[in-house]
């Protein structure tokens, strides 16, 4: 058998022995419904992120707040835990919770 050496010259056996295939109403149909649906699913995603961020910019004063009063409440919160944890039963614990996450790391990573 002879066979052919390059890609060039199998393209051009295959394109000698080509033939069109005839017009699928159907496929023509389905593709076009498809490439509607993703053009629809554009559109959504463009429109969800624009409405993102017009709400991020609206909400924006009300998460500032929030934000403050969060820090606010950290602050008392922590000097309660400090205040805790300096105590020896605070310490005994604080002990016990890094003795067992050192060995659930150790655990998981044999």
């Amino acid at each position: 058998m002879n066979e052919p050496e390059s890609g060039d010259d199998l393209r051009a056996i295959f394109l000698r022995h080509v033939t069109p295939l005839p017009e699928q109403p159907f496929v023509a149909r389905v593709a076009a419904q498809v490439r509607a649906e993703s053009r629809r699913e554009l559109l959504l995603q463009r429109w969800l992120r624009i409405a993102a961020a017009v709400l991020l910019v609206l909400a924006s004063p009300l998460l500032l707040r929030f934000a403050q009063w969060i820090s606010a409440q950290s602050g008392s919160l922590l000097a309660r835990f400090s205040e805790w944890a300096g105590s020896p039963p605070g310490m005994a614990a604080v002990a016990v919770v890094v003795l067992v996450v050192l060995l659930v790391h150790r655990w998981r990573t044999q």
